[in-house]
């Protein structure tokens, strides 16, 4: 059994679905071997859960505590193979929580048999801060279709047993549970064209989120003027929006976040515009959200980044600050019906749930033809 433990199981956190729920979904579709999640104080019911077997594993995602440590010594001494996978470059964070800081996991290193990040070049950021080469791995975040999203969290959505109820958290309709929210899903009119643009509305360590869309109004605006656009911005806040729209000539729309509202969204467009911030912090971001785009057959634009590097034929990528030919070339693309084959062709052999399912198995040492761990 792979057990995968998080912060939280919110399903909502693109980290908790792309490296926990979409891994664990692949390996049991490819290799017959099931997996559990869990959160919060649940250590003692997890071991109980494990009992004493080399055969299995502890993924701890992104965050790791002083408490995780002692979880992680006790199901070390039963056997269990201990991987730590983080997706963020804690090294450019200004603060740091308890269950965020890398001196916590360079402390406890001894118990790790693999540490794993979805790029590259978060990986160097951590090999360049002492962590140990050989111990550290690149799994690159998966190519997933929107039914294959919903499918995989309603599969993981059993497999949270170490609760006497599932957890709970407030969404802005009320509770819910950790399943695909369904409840803002209604788009509004295409007035357009439709770009979507989707994802957090930023951070505060480094420049992402939407707040990267007002370099390109005005080529957005040129465009308009051209060929009717109309855009769609799916994050969770409306104000960061508006400021990043300020002096659109298109029309704009707000919809509030959801996996499922993210899903419509993207399948609703014409070309997906994702650009991405080059900062220390932005640089090692994964590549998830262009490859959701490419995954339900959208084109999507983007910026020059590392997590795309080699692939870059998969996207329509400016050249330097000029977008405009690059959206009109996606644009021309969705209408012709161009492409989308050949992208998903090129991108599947590293993003696709075969080779993120492989990758996953070497790291965990399962045996493809047993169905167990080695």
């Amino acid at each position: 059994m792979i057990v995968w433990r998080t912060k939280s199981n919110n399903y909502d956190v693109a980290s908790a679905r792309y490296r926990t729920v979409y891994p664990a979904w692949f390996i049991d579709r490819h290799l017959g071997i099931d997996s559990r999640f869990v959160s919060g104080r649940t250590s003692a019911r997890m071991l109980n859960q494990l009992g004493n077997d080399t055969r299995n594993a502890i993924v701890f995602a992104k965050h790791f505590s002083r408490a995780d440590r002692v979880l992680a010594t006790r199901a070390k001494a039963r056997g269990a193979r201990i991987v730590w996978d983080q997706c963020d470059n804690l090294f450019a964070k200004q603060t740091r929580s308890k269950r965020d800081n890398p001196e916590i996991v360079a402390a406890a290193i001894e118990l790790f048999d693999a540490l794993v990040f979805p790029t590259a070049t978060l990986r160097a950021v951590f090999v360049d801060h002492g962590f140990p080469a050989d111990r550290c791995h690149v799994v690159a975040d998966a190519m997933i279709a929107g039914e294959d999203e919903l499918a995989a969290l309603a599969w993981a959505d059993e497999r949270v047993r170490f609760f006497p109820r599932l957890p709970l958290w407030p969404a802005r309709r009320g509770w819910r549970r950790p399943v695909p929210a369904s409840l803002d899903t209604a788009l509004p009119p295409k007035r357009g064209e439709r770009l979507v643009w989707f994802g957090a509305a930023g951070s505060k360590f480094g420049r992402t989120g939407v707040g990267l869309l007002a370099d390109l109004v005005p080529a957005l605006n040129a465009l308009h003027a051209d060929r009717p656009l109309d855009l769609l911005l799916v994050t969770n806040d409306a104000e960061a929006c508006a400021a990043a729209m300020a002096g659109a000539a298109l029309p704009w729309h707000f919809l509030r976040w959801s996996v499922a509202g993210a899903i419509a969204a993207v399948r609703s467009a014409d070309a997906c515009l994702l650009p991405a911030g080059g900062d220390a912090f932005s640089a090692t971001k994964s590549a998830n959200r262009v490859l959701m785009a490419a995954a339900n057959g959208i084109p999507a634009v983007t910026s020059r980044h590392p997590s795309i590097a080699g692939f870059e034929a998969g996207f329509f990528i400016p050249e330097g600050d000029d977008w405009l030919p690059a959206i009109a070339a996606a644009l021309n693309a969705r209408r012709d019906g161009a492409g989308a084959a050949a992208r998903s062709k090129l991108l599947a052999p590293a993003f696709g749930a075969e080779a993120i399912a492989q990758a996953w198995a070497a790291i965990l040492g399962l045996d493809r033809d047993l169905g167990r761990a080695a």
